[in-house]
């Protein structure tokens, strides 16, 4: 992406004509990831609750609300091998690794497995099982497919830059893309994450990467327009669908977790999410290989919110750079570097030599990484820690990083 004068001037890669032509579209699933993950395929031993929970080798009864066993309104705890038994805590169990929507009775506890999550999505966290792989997050989530709405909210972005790619699009730079899973309960409110775009791009062209995220249990807004550097805009997003939850006409009406909102975005998307993580509601944040770089101290130091920072071994915004960012930002943060991948990395178009001689790859690489930052960061599944933490980390012995550093958690 090439950013303005107060950002950097990235080149964006390729992509072949795909015209919109409707304002709404329903996404198949993600991709696999394209490279080979430490740990191997996911076992999904546990039922999907419809309330988004997910069984990593337990045994889950879905029940009202999606819980396990009879608990209402709970999470689906992830067991080593164990089962769910309904309401409070045990001794010895797991804590709802989702962290749903609570239930009344507290929602459910295991009788082995992860520590679960934070004190309101279930009952008190066990004793330790098997600890989270990035396998755990090697396919499309349990959400599945993503509904996409375009062109929503028009008017609400006021001087937004028209994108050029993917070519033949017809993004209002007004408006807003919205993008929700199509499974899960109708009732359970989910984590808000809004996006920031490339300069030059519509959120259209990352379709797989965030697709992949919301099949984790997100509802994600991103601006029309390409330029987004200052992150007012993806603030305004924000706003947006916070109104669109109060309004019952809207898809998203009673779906928003309010309290649970996160920013990520690409080369100037990047630079405009750290300049969102200094408003309060902003909970967690991943800059994709992109940041400030005039006063990018000060923006960097003026981040109220965990920081994920990533990046590509070929990105011409350089590892060294995004790193000294990642050095001035207040703890708790991490920073990734990918196994290979250029700027454009994230982007899902097939890649066209004539534009930049880059190669897109659906962001295969960093999207379980993301996935999983934001499960942990606004689900609260703290057994997720174990992925970014300490120099044995899940994804420091990814083949997908070449690097992958953490502090302050």
């Amino acid at each position: 992406m090439f950013a303005g004068a107060r950002f950097k001037a990235f080149a964006l890669a390729s992509c072949v004509v795909a015209a919109c032509t409707s304002n709404s579209r329903s996404s198949g699933p993600a991709g696999a990831a394209g490279a080979t993950f430490v740990a191997g395929a996911t076992s999904y031993g546990g039922a999907l609750a419809s309330s988004g929970g997910l069984g990593n080798g337990g045994t889950a009864a879905p029940a009202n609300g999606g819980v396990t066993s009879s608990a209402q309104g709970g999470t689906v705890a992830i067991g080593s091998g164990g089962s769910a038994i309904a309401g409070g805590s045990s001794s010895g169990g797991a804590q709802g690794l989702s962290g749903a929507t609570p239930g009344a009775t507290g929602g459910a506890s295991g009788s082995s497995g992860h520590p679960g999550a934070t004190a309101d999505a279930g009952g008190d966290a066990g004793a330790p099982g098997k600890p989270a792989t990035p396998a755990d997050y090697a396919s499309t989530g349990p959400y599945g497919a993503t509904k996409t709405l375009l062109n929503q909210g028009a008017g609400t972005i006021t001087g937004g830059s028209q994108a050029l790619l993917p070519l033949g699009n017809n993004n209002d730079p007004s408006a807003f893309t919205l993008f929700y899973p199509e499974g899960g309960s109708p009732t359970e409110r989910l984590p808000l994450l809004t996006w920031g775009n490339g300069t030059f791009c519509s959120p259209t062209f990352y379709d797989a990467l965030i697709d992949f995220v919301v099949s984790y249990g997100f509802i994600v807004v991103a601006t029309n327009t390409s330029n987004v550097g200052t992150g007012v805009e993806m603030l305004k997003a924000v706003d947006w669908a916070l109104a669109q939850d109060q309004d019952p006409s809207s898809p998203i009406h009673d779906r928003v977790d309010r309290e649970h909102i996160g920013a990520f975005g690409h080369s100037q998307g990047g630079a405009g999410t750290v300049m969102t993580g200094a408003d309060p509601r902003i909970r967690a944040i991943a800059p994709l290989s992109g940041a400030p770089l005039s006063d990018r101290q000060d923006a960097s130091v003026a981040i109220q919110c965990p920081t994920f920072y990533v990046t590509t071994e070929g990105d011409i915004a350089t590892p060294d750079s995004i790193e000294q960012v990642y050095q001035y930002t207040m703890p708790p943060a991490a920073f990734g570097v990918t196994n290979g991948g250029n700027h454009d990395e994230y982007t899902d178009i097939a890649d066209d030599p004539h534009i930049s001689g880059l190669t897109s790859n659906d962001g295969k690489r960093p999207r379980a990484a993301i996935a999983a930052w934001f499960d942990w960061q606004l689900k609260g599944k703290s057994a997720l820690r174990s992925l970014f933490v300490g120099p044995n980390c899940g994804f420091c012995k990814d083949p997908n990083w070449k690097s992958f550093e953490s502090k302050g958690f």
